[in-house]
């Protein structure tokens, strides 16, 4: 709503006090001039208020600041710090220069390498593209220490390696502090503790340990943070790596005959391995292992004189094994489940025969309760009969009354069955304990 207010300038004449002059007419003493001038300075302090508001809102605004995602800012007032581990995702406030001072560090992880501390002289330019064994053959003179970097292990052997240093800015405030966040300055700290670390920690391992794989990564790891630690860096070690490894050149053609010949070592117990497995599941399927561990308990007790509740026990498991077919809930099968599927065929008839005698010899006691001398001469006459029946025995038929010469070579025909017998035992006797 505007509101207009009239106002009427009544100027008096000094004829007239009362009455007003005439409009347009000037005052006695009045200056055109100095009234423009005090319009134009009344307008210039207007605006130059205006101005100024404007000038402290925009001062005090720009004081209003964020973070950049994986950065921690931290802020200093007259080079004091008076807040750190300013994050992202929020607004932060902080007076502008020169009052305060806003650092922002960068915190994500930082990879160094170590490549030339521990390793032989290497010249991009000559030596690039070959491979560590082409460089071995031209370059088989000695080490020079003041090209070639190398490390000595606790067993007085020399080897080369290479190394992988992650690390990342933990304490923003140590960081700035004493390392004034520069990149360069924290990388060369790095590298000093890692060479320091790796040195110590190398001549505690012996060189087969070290080409084997064995680097004690967190024992450098530890040293290294120890050392950032003490200095105050706000540094941390988040891994320690090696990447490469050889030994002396000169001595390469010597360690690769080695190592190709642990290889096909490595190889061929690993080739022993599966023909084992194979013969052993042909043998007695997917529960050989557990068979053959019961098996050579019970060897083990009956080599050791066990008695009591321990060989029980084995029996009583063996036994099972040999009733159910099965152990520990896997089935026994291939040639074992044969042998033993015979053995318990051979065993039933056994019994039953066993059975069929005793049965036989019980009725032949009651006939002989009732006449012995017949039942006795029937006993004769069949082991008799049995005896003349074998066809491993000799028969000789001679009268009473004529004269007898005895003849000391043996039937041939019954010699050679014999023999065949017991080849034919020996043979069984061999599978049998091939099978076992």
């Amino acid at each position: 709503m505007t509101h207009s207010h009239h106002h009427d300038h009544h100027h008096e004449t000094p004829d007239n006090p009362g009455k007003p002059s005439p409009r347009g007419a000037q005052e006695p003493g009045f200056d055109p001039a100095a009234q423009s001038l005090a319009d134009a300075l009344q307008f210039s302090f207007t605006a130059l208020k205006f101005v100024m508001v404007i000038l402290i809102a925009y001062y005090l605004v720009s004081g209003c600041f964020t973070v950049e995602t994986q950065h921690t800012a931290v802020k200093l007032r007259f080079g004091k710090i008076i807040a750190k581990d300013l994050k992202s995702g929020s607004l932060h406030f902080a007076l502008p220069r020169p009052f305060d001072q806003i650092i922002e560090v960068d915190t994500t992880s930082r990879e160094l390498d170590v490549k030339k501390a521990f390793w032989f002289e290497f010249n991009p330019q000559t030596d690039g593209g070959k491979t560590t064994d082409e460089l071995a053959q031209s370059k088989m003179g000695p080490l020079n220490p003041e090209k070639d970097g190398s490390l000595i292990t606790g067993d007085a052997n020399i080897v080369h390696a290479q190394w992988s240093i992650t690390y990342r800015v933990d304490d923003p405030a140590k960081y700035i502090v004493n390392v004034s966040d520069d990149v360069a300055l924290a990388e060369n700290l790095v590298r000093l503790a890692a060479e320091q670390s790796i040195v110590h920690n190398v001549a505690e391992l012996t060189s087969d340990d070290l080409l084997k794989g064995v680097s004690n990564a967190t024992a450098i790891k530890d040293q290294m943070q120890g050392i950032l630690y003490d200095l105050k860096t706000g540094l941390k070690i988040d891994q320690v790596s090696i990447t490469k490894m050889s030994v002396p050149l000169s001595t390469r053609p010597a360690f690769q005959a080695v190592l190709n010949a642990e290889n096909e070592k490595a190889r061929e117990i690993e080739s022993a391995q599966e023909q084992r497995v194979n013969i052993l599941s042909t043998a007695a399927g997917e529960a050989h292992d557990e068979l053959l561990t019961l098996v050579e308990q019970y060897e083990n007790a009956i080599d050791a004189h066990t008695t009591g509740d321990v060989l029980d026990q084995i029996n009583a498991k063996l036994h099972k094994v040999l009733d159910n077919l099965s152990i520990d809930g896997m089935p026994v099968s291939g040639e074992v489940a044969g042998i033993i599927n015979e053995a318990q065929v051979y065993r039933t008839s056994i019994v039953e025969k066993v059975q069929s005698e005793a049965q036989k010899l019980e009725q032949l006691y009651d006939q002989y309760k009732k006449s012995p001398r017949i039942i006795q001469q029937r006993i004769i006459q069949d082991a008799r009969r049995e005896i003349l029946a074998s066809p491993m025995n000799e028969t000789f038929y001679v009268t009473e009354d004529g004269q007898q010469y005895l003849e000391l070579n043996r039937d041939p025909g019954v010699k050679r069955q014999r023999e065949r017998a017991r080849l034919e035992k020996e043979r069984m006797d061999r599978v049998m304990n091939n099978k076992r």
